[in-house]
C-alpha cells in the first residue's frame, strides 16, 4: 500500500509480545539520512491517540513496531521506533 512517500510492505502481528509490528519503504524525496526522528516519532504517537481504528489495540495496550528502510537500498534502515502504552497514553 503505497502513502504519498512511503510503501507498507507488510504488517506482522507477534503474539507472545502483544507487538503489531509494520514495514515500509521510503520512496522519492523522503528516503534520505536526514529524517527528523523526533518528528516522525512523534507523528506516529500522534496518531496512534487520535485515530479511531487504534482505539481496541490501545485498550489491550498492544505495542506498535515501525521499521522504515529506504526504497533504493533495501538493506539501509532509515528509521524504527517501539512504542509502547506509556507513549501513546
Amino acid at each position: 500500500m503505497q502513502m504519498e512517500m512511503q510503501i507498507m510492505d507488510s504488517m506482522v502481528f507477534d503474539i507472545s509480545t502483544r507487538t503489531l509490528q509494520r514495514y515500509y519503504r521510503l520512496t522519492g524525496a523522503s528516503d534520505h539520512d536526514g529524517l527528523d526522528y523526533r518528528q516522525l516519532r512523534q507523528a506516529l504517537i500522534e496518531e496512534l491517540r487520535n485515530e479511531p481504528s487504534y482505539r481496541v489495540y490501545r485498550e489491550k495496550e498492544f505495542n506498535f513496531y515501525y521499521i522504515y528502510r529506504s526504497a533504493a537500498h533495501p538493506d539501509t534502515v532509515r528509521f524504527e521506533a517501539l512504542l509502547t502504552k506509556e507513549d501513546y497514553r
